[in-house]
């Protein structure tokens, strides 16, 4: 069934579901994965100091498709906390687009590290 805002949304077996709430679980990584809702929801929305903006390169992908839709950062709001090294938008991935979009997921991720392969294997 297609929602009222006509967006495409994916469902993926309940036990791909369980498997990643598992995993989650069992390496003790839950609490991490739910502390931006929770800072969300408490009124934890500091930003970090700009002038202690890391240098490291940072792929920044903004999957649409979520069930409670956020807007995406704005390119320019992540540029001045993050040194931007490529910036993608998409209509559809969802919140687990590595599930919903194994294709588009893995061409991203092979297209943001390509560059970084290429100067590690100068040949």
């Amino acid at each position: 069934m297609e929602p009222a805002d006509g967006r495409r949304r994916h469902e993926f077996p309940r036990d791909l579901l369980l498997a990643t709430l598992t995993l989650y679980w069992a390496t003790g990584s839950i609490g991490s994965s739910m502390l931006p809702y929770w800072n969300f929801m408490h009124g934890g929305r500091v930003l970090p100091d700009p002038e202690q903006r890391p240098a490291v390169p940072t792929a920044v992908t903004n999957f649409g498709g979520e069930r409670i839709p956020l807007p995406p950062a704005p390119r320019d709001l992540a540029e001045r906390y993050v040194e931007v090294s490529d910036w993608r938008e998409y209509e559809s991935g969802g919140h687990f687009p590595a599930a919903c979009e194994p294709q588009l997921f893995a061409e991203t991720l092979r297209s943001v590290f390509r560059p970084a392969r290429t100067v590690a294997n100068p040949s």
